[in-house]
């Protein structure tokens, strides 16, 4: 779990780094808009549902 938990922070770091880029060569407004709410979207979705695994995990291993 924790080597999936990293490789999704480092393609996180890479994804926004890259869309930043495009976002300033593109100057366009709808896909700032598009871009900021992905930016704080994913990390409070991706810790909901890593949350909900890790609880089903440790569910399953005592039992």
């Amino acid at each position: 779990m924790t080597v999936y938990y990293w490789m999704a922070v480092s393609l996180y770091i890479m994804a926004s780094t890259f869309l930043f880029t495009a976002a300033i060569l593109t100057g366009d407004g709808e896909f700032w808009l598009r871009f900021m709410m992905g930016l704080v979207m994913f990390p409070l979705m991706f810790r909901v549902v890593y949350g909900v695994v890790t609880r089903v995990n440790q569910a399953i291993l005592k039992s």
